[in-house]
């Protein structure tokens, strides 16, 4: 790996990170306050901010997309951190959909793993959930109805994706 590889895999980072932060923006432009009374339905309570996540991702096939798309409704106030961290267990789930659409006419192995993957990410939502409602209950009450930062969001992602 030559310089040139890591320049253009910055690069490609960066190409995606633009494209998904002018998504976000046009599409707030575009709807306005229809756009917020929408995700304020979608999101409200914890098992439809978590199926929203998880359509979401099922659709555009990218928990990331789905993330940086949160972020966006974060950064403009759009979202609660106890909203962002519900959409994003629901798509951390919801990629498991390209695992399960993968095996469909396979062998029972494949079958299997995709069902593994999908339990495993099951499990890990639901562990993760419950300990984010301890913490909550314990430390900072209204800590999850303020509106949520970068770390916010990205201290209950790692905590899905490194722990578990």
């Amino acid at each position: 790996m030559d310089i040139f590889d890591v320049l253009t895999l910055i690069g490609g980072l960066c190409l995606f990170l633009f494209g998904m932060n002018l998504m976000g923006a046009a599409l707030e432009r575009s709807a306005g306050s229809k756009l917020e009374n929408m995700i304020g339905r979608l999101t409200t309570g914890k098992l439809a901010g978590l199926l929203t996540g998880l359509g979401v991702t099922a659709v555009i096939q990218s928990s990331s997309a789905t993330t940086v798309m949160v972020v966006g409704f974060v950064n403009s106030r759009l979202m609660t951190l106890r909203q962002a961290i519900h959409v994003i267990m629901g798509a951390n789930i919801g990629t498991t959909v390209t695992a399960m659409l993968s095996s469909v006419g396979t062998t029972k192995n494949a079958r299997r793993a995709a069902l593994v993957h999908l339990s495993f990410n099951i499990i890990g939502t639901v562990v993760c959930l419950s300990a984010f409602a301890v913490v909550k209950s314990l430390f900072a009450p209204a800590l999850l109805n303020e509106a949520a930062d970068y770390a916010g969001i990205a201290f209950a992602h790692s905590i899905f994706n490194v722990v578990l």
